[in-house]
């Protein structure tokens, strides 16, 4: 665990008698003047629902982050009307699917109208389709139209571009490596984003997760079994670079604990991700905020090759939150385990946020920091976060075993291009304690 004072703390307050949030630590505010602020109730939003019934579901959605291509039938894509409690909800896919379906990799068009997602039916010739809901027509439709197009291959982590293509990773044509395609809206005109085999491959690893910029850039992530890589490229598969070469107040123990998922664009223009220890059981961790000084001229040399970055360097900066965890810890602020950022102007973003309550001698307490986390359940609800205000009021309230992977905002993307900082936070440097037996200590006697 490492500390970073970011906010100060503030108190918690409480919504009404029924909503009683103790246990959350350095709990962001909960008001009824926040309320009104915090919410545009006519502005619709998706999630993806999932019922955790024991460990073993944990454990198997856990490693099916590991592999793009995994099936776990149970989550359900909702869209609900509103940011609202009272709002209604619909399954859009349950007239898609004849029962059980997987779906994920949410993305919204840069105008708010349309969202882009990758789902399995789960029949045996069914692989990872994907699909666009229209959220004024309320339809849904499948990219590729012909059955034998759509199941060509496993197409995941789509995300659009600002031209009105899609980007999205697929292993057609390679049966087990995943790379980057592009196609238009309608299906057609598709073709691999990186001509080459040795640069699909070298920089990309075995899962990619794409997310477009405000100004065009696509932001992916490359797994491979030891390390995680992040690129940016453009839509026309030039300028390939790393994202960072070096972060700051992470040392590379940290970076092997820990996931960087959900990585998108704030209304800042700063990227922003969820930081999670790997084998976290309430599969969330904390929000952060990439601040980053800008590299110098490093523009892709011939062939592709990621010898150059975007960023100098990044630090990892906790949104709403004191704490930055690593380890596979208890957190008394909570977890996350999904976001979407407003981008309107504002610093408000969806969160999927569950407290962090142990159960001690058959009552359920307040967690403490850094502690085992046995016991901790998690218990999901989608809030509104408001960064500026440091408040967070309740949407969807929580429920035992119950976790959100996804939430998109069907609204329009008004924030900022990428933004970089001159200044970094310093961090000191870590100095073992001399132990005062050591001879080579010159206070010593």
């Amino acid at each position: 665990m490492r500390e970073l004072s970011l906010m100060k703390s503030v108190k918690v307050l409480f919504l009404s008698s029924a909503l009683v949030l103790a246990g959350c630590g350095e709990e962001l505010q909960v008001n009824d003047d926040a309320q009104e602020a915090a919410i545009n109730t006519g502005t619709p939003f998706a999630f993806v629902a999932r019922d955790l019934t024991s460990e073993q579901d944990v454990s198997k959605l856990r490693e099916q982050r590991k592999e793009p291509a995994a099936y776990l039938p149970g989550s359900r894509l909702v869209v609900r009307s509103a940011i609202s409690s009272d709002a209604s909800d619909t399954e859009i896919l349950s007239t898609v699917f004849n029962g059980a379906y997987d779906v994920k990799d949410l993305s919204v068009s840069s105008d708010g109208r349309y969202l882009l997602f990758t789902a399995h039916g789960g029949s045996d010739v069914h692989t990872w389709n994907l699909f666009e809901y229209d959220f004024e027509e309320k339809t849904v439709k499948r990219i590729f139209e012909e059955d034998d197009v759509a199941n060509a291959g496993h197409d995941v982590s789509p995300t659009y571009t600002n031209d009105d293509k899609i980007v999205f990773s697929s292993n057609r044509g390679t049966g087990s490596e995943f790379v980057l395609y592009t196609v238009s809206r309608d299906g057609e005109d598709l073709k691999a984003l990186l001509e080459t085999e040795s640069a699909r491959s070298a920089p990309i690893g075995h899962q990619v997760e794409a997310r477009n910029l405000k100004d065009g850039t696509l932001i992916f992530k490359g797994q491979s079994a030891t390390q995680q890589n992040v690129h940016s490229i453009q839509p026309n598969g030039e300028q390939l670079k790393s994202l960072y070469q070096d972060v700051n107040n992470l040392t590379d123990t940290d970076l092997q604990k820990v996931e960087i998922t959900h990585l998108m664009q704030g209304n800042d223009g700063r990227l922003m991700a969820i930081l999670k220890n790997k084998e976290n059981p309430l599969l969330g961790g904390t929000l952060v905020q990439l601040l980053g000084t800008k590299a110098g001229d490093n523009s892709s040399p011939a062939g592709r090759t990621v010898s150059n970055s975007v960023y100098g360097k990044v630090h990892f900066k906790a949104v709403g939150s004191d704490e930055l965890f690593t380890d596979n810890v208890t957190a008394k602020q909570g977890y996350v385990s999904a976001f979407w950022p407003y981008r309107d102007g504002t610093n408000r973003a969806l969160v999927s946020w569950s407290s962090c309550m142990q159960q001690r001698s058959g009552r359920y307490v307040p967690c403490s920091d850094g502690e085992n986390p046995e016991g901790v359940e998690p218990r999901y609800g989608i809030w509104v976060l408001d960064a500026n205000n440091n408040t967070r009021m309740p949407v969807l309230q929580g429920k035992a075993n119950r976790i959100y992977t996804e939430v998109a905002l069907a609204y329009p993307n008004m924030g900022e291009n990428l933004k970089f900082d001159d200044e970094l936070p310093e961090v000191p440097d870590t100095i073992d304690p001399t132990d005062p037996t050591d001879p080579t200590d010159p206070t010593d006697p």
